[in-house]
């Protein structure tokens, strides 16, 4: 059977022709995005060849190359990302873990960035006779992260929100308040006088990928002023929401005035029932008067640390009488 050397490919972007940024049914991209797109497949490590079109797919999703050859007795099959042969059969004998059907097509599956390369097949007879053959460039772009979206609260009850998502390239950041999408894209983004049941979330719009969005978590802005007490009875319970994603990435800290309660091993500070559930929320339970003070949640995520305090006041059952009468 003839060797068969596989020619190299060009790594040289000067050379890109505008059709590379055609993705199959959707519209040209403008050239900021295209130079973000050029960006990512130097940062996923392509080597795919630059005189043709790439064929653009998301990560996680499957894609098919098809090369509609049938199989032969005593043939042969190879199929190369980029240099690496990742399938062969030869008289019956197949090397290699690809799905590859009895026509000889590709089946990739589960993709990843560091799929993203140019696969060629290369199918023989018995008698050595080129039969077919194909190639394709593959280009897995990253799916948009989930972004966590956080409240900082000042020392004079100003909210503030940040979207933190882990990574900023390639996606653009929006804004919505009552799922009505704002004009700011800043980040950090203070609103300005926010209701009490305003809800605000981000979301990440992947650049590369049409249609791939990722939201956030719902948040109501909670900032009390530093005047602000909340009272509570001695003996009752009382929640101090925090609502952060169940699957947060980041650290999270309660304090009461200066002692750390959550994470710890002992709650001597506080002589109450201390619980944090899966959103952050602190719950304390069989309140005592000891336990007053002003507790501040600190959540850290990219670097970036969030707060939310609220002063608690907890008042002895006949203080509560007398401020009844």
């Amino acid at each position: 059977m003839p060797s068969h050397t596989p020619s190299h490919t060009q790594n040289n972007l000067s050379q890109l022709k505008p059709d590379f940024f055609f993705s199959k049914g959707r519209l040209k991209m403008d050239f900021h995005k295209a130079l973000v797109f050029v960006w990512c497949l130097c940062g996923v490590g392509l080597n795919a060849s630059t005189d043709s079109s790439c064929h653009m797919t998301l990560e996680g999703q499957s894609f098919a190359i098809t090369l509609g050859s049938p199989k032969q007795d005593g043939d042969a099959l190879v199929w190369r990302c980029n240099e690496t042969v990742i399938y062969e059969r030869r008289n019956g004998t197949i090397k290699g873990s690809a799905e590859v059907d009895d026509r000889g097509s590709l089946s990739l599956t589960n993709l990843t960035t560091a799929m993203s390369c140019t696969y060629r097949a290369e199918h023989w007879s018995k008698s050595a006779m080129p039969l077919k053959k194909t190639t394709a460039n593959v280009c897995v772009v990253p799916k948009a992260p989930v972004p966590t979206l956080v409240v900082t609260c000042s020392s004079s009850g100003v909210g503030s929100l940040y979207c933190a998502s882990g990574s900023s390239k390639g996606f653009t950041l929006s804004w919505f308040h009552n799922n009505v999408e704002l004009k700011e894209r800043v980040n950090p983004f203070t609103p300005t006088h926010p209701g009490e049941k305003d809800q605000y979330k981000c979301r990440l719009s992947n650049d590369l990928y049409l249609g791939d969005t990722q939201d956030s978590n719902d948040v109501i802005i909670s900032c009390p002023r530093p005047d602000e007490c909340t009272d509570k009875l001695e003996g009752s319970s009382h929640t101090i929401v925090l609502d952060l994603p169940e699957k947060s990435r980041g650290s999270l800290t309660w304090k009461c005035n200066d002692t750390t309660i959550y994470p710890s091993k002992t709650t001597a500070r506080v002589q109450s029932t201390v619980n944090v559930d899966k959103k952050g929320s602190l719950s304390l339970t069989k309140l005592t008067t000891s336990v007053s003070g002003t507790y501040t949640a600190e959540y850290r995520v990219d670097k970036i640390s969030a707060t939310k305090t609220e002063r608690l006041c907890v008042l002895r059952k006949y203080t509560q009488m007398l401020k009844m009468l």
